[in-house]
């Protein structure tokens, strides 16, 4: 047709190619408008890397089951043998059942403060956790234990024969609210001053906590996590059992996405050697939304040398009967005592 009549061939062309890319046109829209709907719903659900969950984090984590690409706990390593006579073998009750733990015998018509300390690192309680360390990496709970407060030293989930897989900084948590509630149970514990504190990955655990229980009088965090997508982002810790890729598996460990919902006060510590850009973040979003964090970068400290002297200080503090948590201005005055030739 169109060699005999080529102005109607023309027409008759145009009108298949104009109906051709009509159908072309109007699937590229709704493609385009689907990816747009689609985006900005994630958006609403999962936000800026800074902006807030629209939810608590126990309202998170009951809609969300985390999914874990590996199921792996820390093997059949018992816990760490008992090195001071206050201390014993006991346990608590956990989502998963009985959780082993360390912690100081309980003595009846007593009213005591109370420490329950997560150590850093990954796979649990570490040989020498109450013994006498250097200045310079002094991770033990020695100080609390020599002001004979009640210590309780909890393995979680994957660790020392524990119930559970590593699941890095989910349901740990879930295991360490267990532990501060099995606490306040005690009958030699002050309901008053019960403290929950941790050291880098545990303070990124205590973090988490804060958003979750209201029972501790303060909570410590020594160089914890508070943006786990910062982590992520340098590459992680490299033992993640969780997709790093995922948004809401990297928000959902990530304390600063629920600074709206920590119950009780927070003290945030590193030293200045470290970065703490996303601790100030933190801060300020708690000033935005009246919540008790504050964040103190120790002059002249790191990760390591701030813990010995700090601890020595809240020990005196908290033995003291003093209400509250140490001054920013104390603790550096404690470090810079302690740093002296």
């Amino acid at each position: 047709m169109c060699s005999k009549n080529p102005v109607w061939g023309y027409k008759i062309m145009s009108k298949k190619w104009l109906i051709i890319l009509s159908i072309a046109g109007a699937v590229l829209l709704s493609c385009v408008g689907g990816f747009l709907f689609l985006s900005m719903g994630l958006y609403r659900i999962f936000g800026a890397q800074d902006t807030p969950w629209p939810v608590s984090l126990h309202e998170a984590r009951s809609e969300h089951k985390t999914q874990l690409w590996k199921q792996e706990d820390f093997g059949e390593r018992l816990l760490p043998r008992i090195t001071h006579s206050e201390l014993e073998y006991t346990s608590y009750e956990g989502p998963l059942g009985r959780m082993g733990a360390i912690a100081s015998r309980e003595v009846s018509g007593l009213s005591k403060p109370a420490i329950i300390w997560d150590f850093g690192g990954f796979g649990g309680i570490f040989d020498g956790y109450a013994d006498e360390h250097p200045a310079n990496n002094d991770q033990s709970i020695r100080q609390f234990l020599d002001r004979g407060f009640v210590v309780f030293l909890p393995a979680v989930r994957g660790e020392h024969g524990n119930p559970g897989v590593f699941e890095c900084f989910y349901g740990e948590v879930d295991d360490l609210v267990a532990a501060v509630e099995h606490v306040a149970a005690r009958s030699d514990v002050d309901p008053e001053r019960i403290y929950l504190m941790g050291h880098s990955t545990g303070g990124t655990n205590v973090l988490l906590a804060s958003a979750m229980t209201d029972i501790p009088a303060g909570v410590v965090s020594f160089g914890g996590a508070p943006d786990m997508a910062h982590i992520v982002s340098g590459g992680g810790y490299g033992v993640e059992p969780y997709s790093m890729a995922s948004e809401v598996e990297v928000a959902l460990r990530s304390p600063n996405r629920f600074t709206k919902y920590i119950q009780c006060p927070v003290l945030y510590i590193e030293g200045s050697a470290h970065d703490s850009s996303a601790a100030r973040a933190m801060e300020r979003r708690a000033v935005g939304f009246g919540v008790d964090l504050r964040v103190v970068i120790v002059d002249g400290a790191d990760h390591w040398t701030v813990l010995q002297p700090v601890k020595g200080l809240l020990a005196d503090h908290i033995g003291s009967g003093k209400s509250g948590l140490p001054s920013s201005r104390a603790i550096q005055r404690a470090f810079n005592a302690a740093a002296k030739p």
